[in-house]
């Protein structure tokens, strides 16, 4: 049995289709009612990225500075380990509760980092091969993608720009971060990255449309409308 999106029914749904209906009055596209408008469900953080264009190809790439911030994360864990171990098998309070509770904090501290440096990937745009790959993009014998979080230039429609509501209720005092997707001609979208600054996300999507010739989808504003009037209608649901 398929899984249900929950973008399919109730009130997410009913967002969902708002904000379809406000695409498809701006853009006047029939694969705009095949994509989804509210955000990906998928670990899309900010990470730390530095871009380089060459000819024909435009990557993101994991700075430095975000390398060694995941590293310090993951050695003060397992240092913080060690450390607490040796130390409590030296005064024979291994087996205590708050050992097992400092151990426990030492163990998330390192997973943390670990999970940053798997989901912080290079993101490229590569005309000459024709693909859009975040990390690697493994091709099977047929030449279909293994990678979900890649693709070919050619099944990208457009690119997707639109608000994720992180704190407060809808309206003045809430937060923003800002995505970008990429929708493909089945309506399939994949997560490109967020931004905290609108301004440098515009910026992004501008050189990337331009390079792989692709429209800008640009809902911010719109989508931001829609969930003040449903805020005000529902309550602070998207808080």
């Amino acid at each position: 049995m398929a899984k249900r999106n929950p973008y399919d029914f109730g009130y997410f749904g009913a967002l969902n289709n708002a904000l379809r209906e406000r695409a498809a009055e701006k853009f006047h596209d029939p694969i705009v009612t095949k994509a989804y408008w509210l955000p990906i469900n998928l670990p899309n953080a900010l990470f730390l990225r530095e871009s380089v264009q060459t000819a024909g190809k435009l990557e993101y790439r994991v700075c430095n500075k975000a390398k060694l911030g995941y590293l310090f994360f993951i050695l003060a864990g397992i240092g913080s380990a060690f450390t607490i171990t040796g130390t409590r098998i030296a005064t024979g309070e291994l087996h205590q509760f708050k050992t097992y509770t400092q151990l426990l904090f030492s163990i998330v501290i390192a997973v943390v980092g670990v999970v940053m440096a798997r989901h912080a990937k290079d993101i490229v745009f590569d005309v000459g091969q024709g693909i859009f790959r975040k990390g690697a993009s493994l091709l099977d014998e047929d030449g279909s993608m293994q990678n979900m979080n890649s693709c070919y230039i050619s099944d990208i429609h457009a690119i997707q720009l639109i608000p994720v509501h992180n704190s407060g209720s809808p309206g003045s005092y809430a937060t923003y971060t800002y995505a970008m997707n990429l929708v493909l001609t089945s309506g399939k979208r994949i997560p490109v990255f967020n931004h905290s600054f609108r301004d440098r996300l515009l910026d992004d999507a501008h050189d990337i449309g331009t390079l792989i010739q692709r429209p800008v989808w640009d809902l911010i504003d719109e989508s931001m409308d829609v969930y003040k009037v449903r805020a005000f209608k529902c309550g602070s649901i998207l808080s």
